[in-house]
């Protein structure tokens, strides 16, 4: 999915960061509008959200409220139903340009990702790869000491210990980016070289279709085919006629040809 560049900026916490990630991965091709075209008009349960953004519930209310003191929320109504329950929130989300100025996320490593503060870096690395590599391979170079600078530049002032401890937990237990230490011309390490570790999806592979001018394989001697076709009768009879006893085959002879005494 696209985020906006902007993003990383305009939070001043991982969760509403986190949330408002959230509500731009339910965005689709059907998704309304507002008259003025400013507003992303989203209906979703808060319980939908905390499932989706892996926040618990009270997070995701005090979410909604900052998300709203910022003005990425103009405001929400909540709907009624036809026997006057109340019903889901329909929240009019503040429309930022994705075909320009953005990074791309996977949707699967919102709910992999337990913590915000990891999954903000991961975002912030896949924004550093997209600007850093046009390819399909999104790979970028920085030490730990660049990602602390530029964090900090960002509005979260964090210790290189915690950078360190944050791309540890990417690299080996989401199995996220990919780690790489290179070696200059001297013989020094330089900055890191990292990848982005892409969701692989499997496909279920169909059973080849059986073509309808191929010739059905010879009878074996029981009758049947080999590949279990509907077995030929003259070849059961030519069979049976050949391996009964003399005494059955007459008075099968007998039957088939004067009838009962």
């Amino acid at each position: 999915m696209r985020i906006p560049n902007i993003f990383l900026e305009i939070f001043g916490k991982y969760s509403d960061f986190r949330l408002a990630v959230t509500f731009y991965s339910l965005l689709n091709q059907n998704t309304k509008m507002s008259k003025d075209g400013s507003c992303y008009i989203v209906i979703v349960k808060q319980e939908t959200l905390s499932a989706l953004s892996g926040l618990s519930l009270s997070t995701v209310k005090r979410s909604i409220h900052s998300l709203s003191a910022c003005g990425f929320i103009s405001f929400s109504i909540r709907t009624h139903k036809d026997n006057g329950e109340l019903g889901t929130t329909m929240y009019y989300v503040k429309r930022y340009k994705t075909d320009t100025h953005y990074f791309s996320v996977q949707r699967k490593a919102l709910m992999q990702i337990r913590s915000s503060r990891t999954y903000y870096i991961y975002c912030l690395c896949c924004k550093l790869a997209c600007t850093a590599c046009k390819s399909l391979k999104q790979t970028f170079f920085h030490s730990y000491n660049d990602l602390a600078e530029l964090i900090c530049q960002l509005g979260f002032c964090h210790k290189k210990s915690d950078i360190v401890n944050e791309i540890k937990q990417l690299v080996e237990e989401y199995k996220l980016l990919l780690k790489q230490r290179t070696v200059c011309a001297v013989g020094d390490y330089t900055e890191n070289k990292y990848t982005i570790t892409p969701f692989i999806t499997g496909k279920i592979k169909r059973a080849a279709k059986i073509k309808a001018s191929e010739p059905l394989s010879k009878p074996t001697r029981s009758g049947m085919t080999k590949n279990h076709t509907k077995p030929n009768s003259s070849y059961i009879l030519h069979h049976f006629f050949a391996n009964v006893k003399g005494f059955l085959k007459k008075f099968l002879f007998f039957l088939a040809n004067r009838g009962s005494p």
